[in-house]
């Protein structure tokens, strides 16, 4: 009795009918894309000059740094930033371009041509639910490193950031031997590193606002699931294209604060923390609002036709009411591990760049971290449970 739900699970996941090839052909298409975008970006990209991982900058107008790679810190030494090893770098780069290319059409097979997509409109409410959760985090969220890994030309006040990364280092230049610098070419580059970078644009500056990307990434699934504008998108082609691609661009702003390589806006790590922690929490409320809904969330997936695949799951218990159960699970608790394990990455890699230089700003950050743990472990045992008592 206890694999009947599963038996059922696996002949719906087999029945050739809710498998879409025909847009497979589009995410192959657009996979391919973007590998020749890689490979021409690599190719003819990688000629504009970078700024290492350590703050080594090359001087991009002197004739012999290109032959010898010579490069000065802040603290004057140099140091191995040209042709030595960027070469390196750049298949480093590119591998991770195409994982994280590979990545998102993946993502996009599981949403759109396995079952989950027919299943989402208008059968399973958990099936929508996974779908939301694919547009407005897993993508984003890859999209964002494939964006880190093709773009690496910086400036010196933009230096090279992600997950974590606490890089902010500034750079001079200096005249050395062997550098090939014309006479005072090196004051002048001491006077544009004086000077600074760019100030950021007002669109940068707006989406590095963390009430911005809270209010769009989390509002954006609120919005959706109200019951109006979710019969709508389930009713209306267009408006399920605009919904999709508005989760997409909501979870693009949402991760903007931390994930953008710009130190200047990047969210410090605490505040990151604090940061994902409260969209959990917005998280938190619209699962347990879902879950323990008395009525239809969304009405127009009580009146859906029901594929003749879906009869064994039915009849194994699984009603419409469980499905929208567990569709408030499914928001309940996966962006919460997601945040979770986010957050503890940027910690980890905090503790690491400052080591002792902060121990009590550490130690709250610990605190925090660890209280954050505990309310994701708590939540996932309570997904356990339900997820047990809805199978039973």
């Amino acid at each position: 009795m206890m694999n009947q739900p599963f038996d059922a699970l696996q002949s719906l996941l087999a029945a050739p009918e809710l498998w879409r090839p025909g847009a497979l052909a589009w995410i192959a298409a657009g996979w391919v894309t973007a590998l020749a975008a890689i490979a021409v970006h690599r190719r003819w990209g990688s000629r504009a000059p970078s700024i290492g991982r350590e703050g080594w900058t090359a001087a991009a107008s002197s004739p012999n740094a290109s032959k010898t790679g010579a490069g000065t810190r802040e603290d004057g030494a140099a140091g191995p930033s040209g042709p030595a090893s960027s070469p390196a770098r750049s298949r480093l780069r590119c591998c991770r371009a195409v994982v994280a290319a590979t990545a998102v059409a993946g993502l996009l097979a599981l949403g759109f041509v396995s079952p989950v997509g027919p299943l989402a409109e208008g059968v399973l409410f958990s099936a929508h639910m996974l779908q939301h959760l694919i547009l407005l985090l897993a993508i984003p969220l890859v999209l964002w490193t494939l964006i880190g890994a093709v773009v690496h030309a910086h400036d010196p006040g933009s230096p090279r950031g992600g997950i974590g990364s606490t890089a902010g280092r500034t750079t001079r230049f200096e005249a050395g031997s062997g550098t090939g610098c014309a006479p005072g070419c090196a004051t002048a580059r001491r006077d544009d590193a004086r000077a600074g970078p760019a100030r950021p644009g007002a669109l940068r500056r707006t989406l590095a606002l963390p009430l911005v990307g809270g209010v769009l990434g989390v509002g954006a699934m609120w919005f959706w699931h109200d019951p109006a504008a979710c019969n709508a998108a389930l009713r209306h082609g267009a408006v399920a294209a605009l919904r999709d691609l508005s989760l997409v661009l909501a979870g693009l702003a949402f991760w903007y604060p931390v994930l953008v390589r710009d130190a200047r806006l990047r969210l410090a790590p605490p505040m990151a923390v604090a940061y994902l922690m409260v969209a959990c929490a917005g998280c938190t409320a619209l699962g347990i609002a879902i879950t323990f809904a008395s009525g239809a969330v969304c009405p127009a997936f009580g009146i859906a036709p029901t594929p003749a695949a879906l009869e064994p799951l039915r009849a194994a218990g699984f009603s419409r009411s469980v499905d929208q159960q567990l569709g408030g699970l499914l928001m309940w608790v996966p962006p919460c591990l997601l945040y979770a394990s986010v957050s503890l990455l940027l910690l980890r890699r905090w503790y690491a760049a400052h080591g002792d230089a902060r121990p009590a700003a550490a130690d709250g950050a610990a605190q925090t971290a660890g209280a954050f743990g505990r309310s994701s472990g708590a939540a996932a045992s309570a997904f356990g449970i339900a997820s047990s008592e809805i199978i039973r």
